[in-house]
């Protein structure tokens, strides 16, 4: 595998400089290693990211690194180099495929994806369009109702779903390529990303939650369970689509002019449903924790945005799909009317459910939810973490009497107006 090499802040510019990037001369570009903490993009677990940039514009530089080990050094190890450099194959292989995802994803929704700028796959490296002047849901959710980004949120990211599961799903492919887009893209995936897939997701909710009349109402809800395990079966089973699977609040950046969504390092063919369920829970979590915090004013014009852009993420994606199913499928027997609104009625019901599951995550998960809730207060944080569970518990268990998404945002309106 000879080529590979490590960068830094110094070869990192002039490499960049050679692809003709930038018009400046190297001394007038500056260079930032990133922490991982701070960049959207990584493709892989173990990787840079510098930041390069000069007056008028900046490049994201990313690069997957191996482990000492997988670099023979010397004669001790000699015995284990042919094993090693096949480790390194299969790592750089890796690299490969997540950037041929990325850029399947940006051919299917140009507008939501940021540039893909330079790939090489020899030394395991990208460069792409910096993402520096977006702020991510996660911050911009916490600053409604006065920060106007919000309300473009619902209905991109609504439309950043609907092209790419469309376009992916066997609406559009047929049986041999959508399994070639599987084996292309999927290979690689590691299913352990997914809470839901855990070992025991009740269990480990009870657990976290450290409430010992919570815990054991969850163990003996029969159905809760039942309606869980039927869910994590789908997300298991079912391939759909080629989803996100990790579409978090800071997955869905924004500026003034556009909504990009950063792409998962994994790829996974399954229910179109998840991704919609798990956007679906930030707005819906936000909903519940916010209505703690504000004066009667600003809660009424808060609570109203969220129940705008919940809206609209379903509406939109519905009404999209819904036009792609009926223009765009290729197969003639899945052109029938009657069978496309039964499909998207039950993507609106698993969208339901894992919305459910992921605020049972979220609740779970005290800490993270604590930092999304903005909380200060104990006793509040306690009280949005009930509202969250008591909603998620519902969304599970009554999906299949919603025939709406207002009949959604009913139950969520009920619980924070109990107390």
């Amino acid at each position: 595998m000879a080529g590979y090499q490590v960068f830094n802040e110094k070869n990192v510019i002039e490499y960049v400089v050679k692809l003709g990037i930038f018009n400046e001369v190297t001394s007038s570009l500056t260079c930032t290693l990133i922490k991982d903490t701070d960049s959207s993009f990584r493709i892989s677990d173990e990787s840079n990211t510098f930041r390069i940039n000069d007056h008028n514009k900046s490049v994201l530089f990313t690069q997957a690194l191996f482990a000492q080990s997988h670099l023979p050094i010397n004669a001790e190890v000699k015995a284990n180099t042919k094993a090693k450099v096949k480790d390194k194959k299969a790592y750089l292989k890796q690299t490969d495929i997540e950037t041929e995802r990325l850029s399947y994803l940006k051919a299917l929704c140009p507008d939501s994806n940021f540039d893909i700028l330079h790939h090489n796959p020899t030394l395991a490296c990208l460069v792409l369009e910096d993402n520096k002047d977006f702020k991510p849901l996660s911050q911009v959710i916490l600053s409604l109702p006065n920060d106007p980004l919000y309300t473009k949120m619902g209905k991109a990211s609504a439309h950043y779903l609907a092209r790419t599961q469309f376009y992916s799903s066997g609406f559009y492919l047929s049986a041999q390529e959508k399994h070639s887009k599987f084996i292309q893209f999927c290979s690689l995936n590691n299913k352990a990303t997914f809470p839901l897939l855990e070992n025991s997701f009740i269990d480990y909710t009870c657990h976290q939650l450290a409430d010992d009349a919570t815990s054991e109402e969850f163990k003996n809800d029969e159905i809760l369970i039942a309606e869980v395990a039927e869910l994590k079966t789908k997300l298991e089973s079912t391939s759909q689509a080629l989803i996100h699977g990790k579409l978090e609040a800071d997955k869905i950046l924004i500026n003034e002019h556009q909504v990009k969504i950063i792409a998962p390092d994994t790829g996974y063919y399954g229910p179109i449903g998840y991704d919609l369920g798990t956007l679906l829970s930030h707005y819906l979590f936000n909903f519940c924790s916010s209505a703690l915090t504000l004066e009667t004013y600003q809660r009424a014009e808060q609570l109203d945005e969220v129940i705008k852009n919940i809206r609209e993420v379903w509406n939109g994606f519905a009404d999209e799909f819904s036009l792609l199913m009926r223009d765009k499928t290729q197969d003639q027997e899945l052109q029938n009317e009657t069978y496309q609104a039964r499909y998207l009625r039950s993507i609106f019901l698993d969208s339901i459910g894992f919305a459910g599951c992921a605020l049972l995550d979220k609740c779970a998960k005290a800490i993270s939810a604590d930092n999304e809730m903005s909380l200060n207060d104990d006793s509040m944080v306690s009280k949005a973490i009930r509202y969250n569970l008591q909603l998620g518990i519902i969304l599970i268990k009554k999906r299949y009497q919603f025939v709406s998404i207002n009949d959604v945002l009913l139950e969520a309106e009920a619980i924070i107006e109990k107390e």
